[in-house]
């Protein structure tokens, strides 16, 4: 739907971005060019964990997957100690204070203390969303809660995630939303639809986009070009070829002048111009005069940038607070 910004496959294999605040330690990934390995850095760039595993995830609720050289993963915590021992062929991130990880064939979920609160008897396990996760077992696929109760099993062709009570289903080829009990709450009738976000979800009708609520009242007209769910009170859309951003009257708050255009974080979102990528403020005002060649958005109050071979991270005043570039 939306002009995505990607980072080069070079400065993914140097470094890959996300922050996680813990009281006063902040931790990146990084990614030694040399030795393929990972490690993690602190928001001074200090090195707190040496790149020594064989692939390492960014943090989430506390912990980052990190994958030895026995090729099993495990958890570390914010000072960077592994907590959780490497026991897992598989592991995802943590979702609502539970993991899904997996041995051979089958798959459980951690609690945070690293004991198994869900067993292992599943064959497919998708992490916890809302307070459910969507599994199979004996070859019926099923939404659990955080006990591992079978709360009702899916009929449908196709079920995403729960989201503010709703999840996204597909019924030959239309799109709806069920509700906690299984129930359908809006049948099955558009192209496409994302999530829930902020009370409100994207749809498309005949090549338009708009927005639903949660009874599937249509609150913003069908008639943009593409879109993305809201987040911090407005969604990027597309109007005439650019990008802009609404409220959830549908008002314009940022003109449509830009090529591309990403959600709003943390006050800040990242815009195309060109084939480049650039910042801009809530208000819609520049965050300084440069044009990147890649980027990622703004979490915690940084931004993974490239220009040319310069890479690293600026702050919310566009500053580069570190970098280093390649010859």
């Amino acid at each position: 739907m939306l002009k995505i910004f990607h980072l080069s496959s070079l400065a993914s294999l140097l470094l890959a971005f996300n922050l996680l605040t813990a009281g006063d330690v902040a931790l990146h990934r990084v990614i030694d060019p040399f030795s393929g390995r990972y490690g993690y850095i602190d928001n001074i760039g200090k090195v707190v964990v040496q790149p020594i595993y064989q692939n390492g995830s960014d943090f989430s609720e506390g912990f980052a997957r990190v994958l030895t050289g026995e090729r099993k993963w495990g958890y570390l915590d914010v000072s960077g100690v592994l907590v959780i021992k490497a026991l897992y062929d598989t592991a995802n991130d943590f979702r609502g204070g539970l993991a899904v990880v997996g041995r051979g064939k089958n798959f459980g979920y951690l609690g945070e203390s690293g004991e198994m609160r869900i067993k292992p008897d599943f064959t497919q396990a998708d992490d916890f969303s809302d307070s459910l996760a969507k599994v199979t077992k004996d070859g019926k696929v099923v939404f659990i809660d955080i006990t591992g109760k079978v709360v009702f099993e899916v009929k449908h062709e196709h079920v995403d995630r729960f989201s503010e009570g709703l999840c996204l289903i597909r019924e030959n080829g239309q799109h709806g939303f069920i509700d906690k009990t299984g129930a359908v709450v809006i049948k099955p009738q558009y192209a496409l639809a994302f999530p829930f976000s902020e009370g409100v979800a994207m749809v498309e009708i005949h090549g338009r986009v708009g927005y639903i609520d949660r009874i599937g009242n249509q609150v913003i007209r069908v008639e943009y070009e593409s879109g993305d769910s809201f987040n911090e009170g407005m969604a990027a859309v597309a109007k005439g070829g650019k990008y802009g951003f609404i409220d959830k009257t549908g008002k314009q708050r940022i003109p449509f002048i830009f090529d591309g255009a990403m959600a709003m974080m943390g006050g800040h979102a990242l815009v195309a111009k060109g084939d480049g990528a650039a910042f801009i403020r809530a208000d819609g005002s520049a965050l300084g005069d440069e044009v990147f060649d890649d980027a990622h958005p703004f979490s915690y109050g940084l931004a993974f940038v490239r220009k040319g071979m310069r890479f690293g991270y600026i702050d919310t005043t566009g500053k580069w607070i570190y970098s280093y570039e390649l010859k």
